[in-house]
């Protein structure tokens, strides 16, 4: 995995950037020990789905692209 700070420039462009940094930042998550098993054992994610929903979030929070039309916080109100 390509760390965040390789890439060349300082801002996100793009999707491909951001899925640059969101790849990055849950393959540490996953990697922790603290932190692993809330997503792995509670949570319980299909990574597949989940990660092009984080794409498109994170494109539409800093792009207001519009790719993302559901609500970020229904998947963890059964959390606990």
């Amino acid at each position: 995995m390509i760390p965040p700070d390789s890439i060349p420039h300082a801002d996100l462009l793009g999707r491909d950037d951001i899925k640059v940094l969101v790849d990055y930042f849950y393959e540490k998550v996953r990697e922790d020990l603290l932190l692993s098993f809330i997503f792995d054992d509670i949570a319980e994610f299909d990574w597949g789905p989940h990660l092009p929903k984080m794409y498109d979030f994170w494109k539409t929070m800093l792009f207001q692209s519009g790719s993302y039309h559901e609500n970020p916080l229904r998947p963890h109100l059964g959390l606990s």
